[in-house]
């Protein structure tokens, strides 16, 4: 099915190995040992059903009795979005079945591919290969997988970006220059993944901006457990990576003032991220680490001391800094 001018999406399964030849460990719960991969064909003349209208586009599309797809085109948003339903997936035959989707482009990627760490920074990935150690390879799926994607995956080349988002940790990988797969499940699920195609350098304004919706959306959450009268907890986040975009990824700043406009801050302290140490406490505790072989010391960019009149956090790329706030609960502060 065509998503983009430059992509086309796919479904495939893996058959599940069983353990009875070669190798005695079969494909479970928490070993992913495929044995061979099978398209997922439409079951006859399956009839799409095109709705369109002024926002978006909307493509349903029933691939057989148990897989279903419907495809949405946001016209301002410029990306299209994948939602899904499978299952219960059929084992009649006695095998088990991991079933992916396939997104297929044009790109050129040279083994290449980008995967997220816990939804924030994004490691580049080399099929067949570790930066670390000579890699054999006995299990050329299996161990070119990424089993954690929190945020998404994305491919790019001289000229394009192609970038996937997902609403929940997937495995994923590419297994093909210029193909994003992701597994979607092994039951009964309902999911959804986003696709984007970008010029080569602008698709992290979209993950980054977009990915927070999907992987952070704003939660109204309540406790019973507090700060003293008149503290607040704030933690603040770089979304970027050093040189992941021309304009974001730079040091940035925040107004305290700004942010708290109706109130009297009398007090910031800097806190480790889990709130529960000063930070200049736990820095004197640091230990020195050297790496071997090397003789130059890194230089790692971070946010300055806040200064209690101006304060303005400062923010690195990809720096995350923790502080408690105390306020003058008496006064109103006057800007």
């Amino acid at each position: 099915m065509k998503v983009a001018a430059y992509a086309e999406q796919s479904y495939s399964y893996y058959s599940g190995y069983n353990g009875t030849d070669r190798v005695f460990q079969a494909s479970g719960a928490y070993v992913f040992r495929p044995n061979g991969t099978f398209p997922i064909k439409p079951e006859g003349q399956v009839p799409l059903t095109v709705l369109r209208g002024p926002i978006l586009d909307e493509v349903h599309h029933q691939l057989n009795t148990w897989l279903h797809q419907v495809t949405r085109v946001y016209k301002e948003k410029e990306h299209a979005e994948v939602e899904f339903t499978i299952g219960p997936i059929p084992v009649d035959d006695g095998f088990g079945k991991e079933i992916t989707a396939q997104i297929k482009t044009s790109l050129n990627t040279n083994e290449t591919f980008y995967t997220d760490s816990n939804g924030r920074d994004f490691i580049k990935r080399i099929r067949d290969h570790r930066s670390d150690w000579d890699l054999e390879i006995h299990q050329p799926i299996a161990g070119n997988y990424y089993l954690y994607i929190n945020l998404g995956i994305y491919l790019e080349d001289g000229n394009m970006e192609v970038s996937v988002l997902v609403d929940r940790a997937v495995g994923g990988s590419s297994l093909v220059d210029g193909q994003i797969e992701l597994m979607l499940h092994r039951l009964a699920i309902q999911g959804k993944f986003f696709l984007r195609i970008d010029p080569r350098g602008e698709g992290a304004k979209w993950r980054r901006t977009f990915g927070q919706e999907v992987y952070s959306p704003l939660l109204l959450a309540f406790s019973e457990e507090e700060l003293e009268s008149g503290k607040a907890l704030l933690r603040l986040a770089h979304l970027y990576e050093v040189g992941e975009d021309k304009d974001y990824s730079v040091l940035t700043s925040v107004e305290l003032k700004k942010l708290f406009p109706d109130k009297k801050i009398i007090k910031v302290t800097e806190m480790n991220l889990s709130a529960n140490q000063e930070r200049r406490e736990v820095e004197k505790k640091r230990l020195d680490w050297k790496v071997e072989g090397t003789t130059e010391e890194v230089s790692v960019v971070k946010g300055g001391v806040v200064d209690p009149v101006k304060l303005v956090v400062e923010l690195a790329p990809m720096e995350i800094r923790t502080f408690v706030i105390e306020f003058d609960h008496l006064k109103t502060f006057a800007s």
